[in-house]
């Protein structure tokens, strides 16, 4: 009996992750759009030291792997492999999406939106 409340313990905390990084990457729109009104563009706003940086070292931290952020002057998307959800990725862009998909359809670099 101890064994099988430890194992859901183990998927519970996984999924508790999950919800805090998926919490992290959707703040990043908000980060990111604050540094496009500053700077006209969205490229550098993973930079060190900046809100959306912030924000992927949060996700770092919940996940245990830095998410991919691609960027150029009027688009940005992130994406990151969830501990709980086999074979599932989180993805935020710049058109408004957010979303789970399959890790095998992430957006590449160079691909600046997660669909």
């Amino acid at each position: 009996m101890a064994s099988i409340i430890l194992v859901n313990l183990g998927s519970t905390r996984k999924q508790a992750r999950d919800v805090s990084a998926i919490s992290s990457m959707s703040s990043i729109r908000a980060a990111a759009e604050v540094f496009f009104s500053i700077n006209n563009t969205y490229v550098g706003a993973d930079v060190a030291a900046g809100d959306v940086d912030r924000l992927l070292e949060a996700v770092n931290t919940q996940l245990g792997a830095k998410p991919v952020f691609n960027e150029d002057q009027y688009n940005w998307e992130v994406h990151a492999v969830l501990s709980s959800s086999g074979g599932m990725s989180y993805c935020v862009d710049s058109t408004g999406f957010a979303g789970k998909m399959l890790t095998t359809a992430v957006p590449v670099s160079g691909d600046l939106t997660c669909l």
